[in-house]
This record gives structure tokens, sequence and C-alpha cells, in this order.
């Protein structure tokens, strides 16, 4: 599918198609952020990316996470992928005892 300002093809599936430019050189200070560990990332300048159109698909799906402080998205996902991942570490790793990722912190622990 043909973009609306220029020449470039994007896919049909795209929920959100962000169209726009880059001026060389032409920056702007961002942040602070807050950061999955909880700490703010401090301001820096990062080049300028102008929008010149906006177009989604009908009933489009904007894919975000809550990232801050802990507990936050990021950290109650973690403990939740724990089910998951430490049967597969176990099985590269034999002598992995304990492997847990609490919400502030990873603990592993090796036989």
């Amino acid at each position: 599918m043909k973009c609306i300002s220029n020449d470039l093809e994007v896919p049909a599936s795209a929920e959100i198609v962000l169209e726009g430019y880059i001026e060389q050189g032409e920056t702007a200070p961002e942040g602070p952020y807050g950061d999955h560990t909880g700490y703010y990332n401090e301001v820096d300048s990062f080049p300028v990316f102008t929008v010149t159109h906006i177009t989604q698909r009908e009933d489009a799906i904007y894919h975000s996470t809550y990232t801050g402080r802990p507990p936050d998205e990021p950290a109650v996902l973690g403990v939740a992928l724990n089910e998951v991942f430490v049967p597969i570490l176990q099985k590269q790793f034999p002598e992995l005892s304990i492997f847990t990722c609490r919400r502030k912190a990873v603990l592993i622990v090796w036989r």
C-alpha cells in the first residue's frame, strides 16, 4: 500500500503508519523517562522526527506497556514468565536450581 506523502510502500496489514522525515543535524532534548528498572534516564539530545501524516486501519490496535517504578506491567509479566522460562533454562543448564524474576531483582542459584 502506497504512503500518502512519499513514494514508500507499507504493509496493508499495518495498524498505524506514521509518515514524516528527519532533518540531518536537527536534534531536540528528550526525557527524562522512567525506565523498566524504576529509575529515570537523563535528558539527552535525539534526532527530531517530524510527522507529516498519520493513517490507521479501521479499529487499529495500539500496542503499549506501562513502564515505570516496579511493580509495573513488565515486572508483573516477569514474575509470570518464570513459569515458562525456568523449565527451559533448566533443560539447557541442569546445574541451575533456582532462577526467578522478582519485581525488583533477579535471583540465580547454581548447584
